[in-house]
């Protein structure tokens, strides 16, 4: 019997909920790493990225080569040994001209190797590319990398993105794109995945289907932002104080506080996300995040079969998330993802663990 992805859920935490203490309340977080960072602050296990997602998106590639060194710097400092760094990536997109395209590639395997003889294993490469062609580039360079982190480009199915004309990519080439890429890794390298940006806790699903072992989302801080929880059974953004039955947020909170432990009883939590305050806002991320943990132990015994009837379930309802749940379903079956891979790197013992 298949047994789903024992896939990680990592909450992707702004600077700005370092500032508010919120990542302690974690296990673990992905967040971009500043000079500015006090690492006692943070999980013991995180996962720092480097902001070149952002550089790219606000169109400053020209800043990238002088931002490496400053990058490497704040590593350096705030990094513990048992945490992972993500390489200095600019992203690729189909949108973008071939020429620019195979720049950015080269860029991106310059970074890892600078990266790589001062950091070592604890270096995540991040792959981007749209062809075998452009993946081929970078593989050359990190094959011999433990763990490999995949841009989703999620975000990019719905939002514009400022100073980038209104990029709105198709889900279909978006997924057809992912599962390409995955079924490439996991026959040509012993890497194991990390999905980059996945979004809510539904796409943990399709990280399982695809055989990935660690997947970040930040729309758990986002939904709290805008006064609003997860649903712990439809995985649905909500407004807290809409809500009128609380039962099932109840139980949720049990297993939560039962695995983890919780900063609060339930009613006082409930009373406290109920507000539109800093403290409100808090509870509800924090709650948030406990629901993709909720969903990461409902997936590590899922058989296959379950796992794609629950991904089609919860994607019914948006036209573009089915879509991609199709896609993904379709060659989660028949690709031969869920390929043996070695267990014995210190990567792992890291991730094991925590």
């Amino acid at each position: 019997m298949f047994l789903g992805s024992a896939v990680r859920a990592v909450s992707s935490a702004h600077v700005l909920d370092v500032a508010l203490m919120l990542p302690k309340m974690l296990p673990d977080i992905l967040v971009t790493a500043t000079d500015m960072m006090d690492r006692s602050l943070l999980p013991a296990f995180t996962v720092f990225d480097s902001g070149g997602f952002l550089i790219a998106l606000e169109g400053r590639f020209d800043e990238a080569d002088s931002y490496l060194h400053k990058l490497i710097r704040i590593y350096r400092k705030v990094a513990a040994p048992n945490d992972l760094l993500l390489q200095l990536d600019l992203p690729i997109l189909p949108t973008m001209d071939p020429k620019v395209r195979l720049e950015l590639q080269k860029k991106n395997v310059r970074y890892f190797k600078v990266m790589s003889k001062i950091f070592g294993s604890r270096l995540v490469p991040v792959l981007h590319g749209w062809s075998r062609t452009e993946w081929d580039i970078q593989l050359e360079a990190v094959y011999r990398s433990r763990i490999i982190a995949v841009g989703s480009f999620f975000g990019f199915v719905a939002p514009s993105i400022k100073k980038v004309k209104s990029i709105r990519l198709d889900p279909k080439v978006v997924a057809t794109r992912l599962v390409d890429v995955t079924r490439y890794l996991l026959r040509h390298t012993n890497a194991r995945l990390m999905l980059l940006g996945a979004g809510s806790p539904k796409a943990l699903y399709i990280a399982a289907a695809l055989g990935y072992e660690i997947a970040d989302s930040s729309t758990w801080r986002v939904a709290a932002f805008f006064g609003e929880v997860y649903n712990p059974i439809t995985l649905d953004r909500v407004k807290v104080y809409e809500t009128k039955d609380f039962a099932v947020f109840r139980e949720a909170y049990r297993e939560i506080e039962a695995s983890y432990g919780a900063p609060w009883d339930f009613d006082t939590w409930l009373q406290l996300a109920m507000e539109r305050s800093r403290i409100g806002y808090i509870a509800r991320a924090w709650f948030n995040a406990m629901v993709g943990k909720l969903v990461q132990h409902r997936l590590e015994s899922m058989s296959e079969d379950k796992l794609i009837r629950e991904m089609m379930r919860l994607y019914e309802k948006s036209t573009r998330w089915k879509t991609i749940a199709k896609i993904v379903a379709r060659y989660a079956h028949y690709q031969g993802f869920k390929k043996a891979v070695s267990r014995s790197d210190r990567v792992v013992q890291c991730l094991s663990s925590t």
